[in-house]
Formats: C-alpha cells, structure tokens, sequence
C-alpha cells in the first residue's frame, strides 16, 4: 500500500500587497489561519495555497521492506510509486531509498578524497 502526501510550504498572498505575502512550513496550519484572520481584521482578503514542492512517498507491503522517498513534484511521486509496485508485483525489486539519499556532491566528495589518498591507501579494504 502506498501513501503519497504533499509536504510543501503554505503560501499567503494578498492581491496588489507582496509586503504581506508569508509562507509556513506544511505542519503549521494553525498559524496559517491566524495570520488569514489578522489579514481579514485588516480588511483584506487573503488567499492561502499549499505549493507544489515536496512530496513524501511511504510504501508498505507485507513481506517487503517499507520504503520511504521524497520528490519534488507529485508525478515524480506517483511514477516512483507505479515503477515500485509493478516491480513487486514482478517479483523483481531493488531498494532504490539508499540512491535517493545520496547526492551530486556526495559522490563528487567521495570521488575527491579518493584520488588524494596515496595509491598504497587507494586500494585497501576497510
């Protein structure tokens, strides 16, 4: 079973005043609906949305391992979903959470450090 849940920023915005624009983390709903009832104090109408910027997938079947990623979009998301359970339900799977945690500049590092080390070092086992 999957769950996909969108944990991207909240955004307040009123028409023709960028100054009273705010944004709040997904979890501070509450403060979201204060600030919107002081802006209407102030005879405003303000406007709240929730973004399209990360999104949390958790995947659990029984006799598998749970997996959990995030994306940056929700197709990202729900193709990450697809792709798993087709493989699962294959019987073929690998466990793609330890690549998604790894970035860019993780390997470029890793990468770096091996070439300065003394080519005695280079090749032995940890």
């Amino acid at each position: 079973m999957a769950h996909i849940a969108n944990r991207s920023r909240f955004r307040v915005t009123v028409k023709n005043k960028p100054e009273a624009t705010r944004y709040f983390s997904f979890n501070k709903l509450a403060e979201v609906e204060a600030y919107m009832k002081e802006l209407r104090a102030q005879h405003l109408t303000p406007k709240a949305a929730q973004l399209d910027e990360s999104w949390l997938v958790r995947v659990r079947d029984q006799g598998h391992k749970p997996l959990e990623a995030t994306f940056s979009s929700e197709a990202a998301a729900t193709q990450f979903v697809d792709k798993v359970t087709e493989e699962r339900r294959r019987g073929l799977f690998r466990d793609y959470t330890a690549a998604l945690k790894v970035s860019f500049a993780d390997t470029r590092t890793t990468s770096a450090r091996s070439w300065t080390l003394p080519s005695s070092e280079r090749h032995r086992s940890p």
